[in-house]
């Protein structure tokens, strides 16, 4: 699809959650486009998902920091926390959800972080069984939605 620009710019369905490439080419006269280069977006699905969050750093110089998650997909979720750990950081996630008494322990790296509000998490080394665990906790909260 074309702005009125007629740079093109990539569509975003909002319905679904499916995010995609949202930059923009650049303009049919050779110039610089106004956009910096298009980055790299979530485009894995993410469910709302509410569970009890202790998160453990693993450089042993930062204090373990509780929140509860607020959305979660495959590959990662958001924790929402009035302390976050930095950036990069590698943690130890231990998640519980007491509806279910089900609890995940994984490791994942922090992506990005809001300060006073919570932070992102991308999962790292996820093995079969924890991806099985995973998979059954979403597909749990799901139904309870609907």
């Amino acid at each position: 699809m074309a702005d009125q620009s007629g740079m093109m710019v990539a569509e975003i369905d909002i319905e679904s959650g499916a995010r995609r490439d949202f930059g923009r080419s650049a303009p049919a006269s050779g110039g610089a486009s106004p956009l910096p280069p298009a980055r790299m977006v979530r485009v894995d699905e993410r469910r709302p998902f509410h569970a009890n969050v202790r998160a453990l750093p693993l450089d042993g110089r930062l204090e373990p920091v509780s929140g509860i998650t607020d959305d979660i997909s495959e590959q990662g979720t958001f924790i929402s926390s009035i302390r976050q750990p930095p950036t990069d950081a590698l943690l130890v996630l231990n998640i519980y959800s007491p509806r279910y008494n089900d609890r995940l322990q994984l490791l994942a790296r922090v992506v990005h972080a809001q300060e006073g509000v919570g932070y992102g998490c991308q999962f790292v080394d996820m093995d079969p069984v924890q991806k099985n665990v995973l998979g059954r906790l979403m597909r749990r909260h799901t139904a309870l939605l609907h």
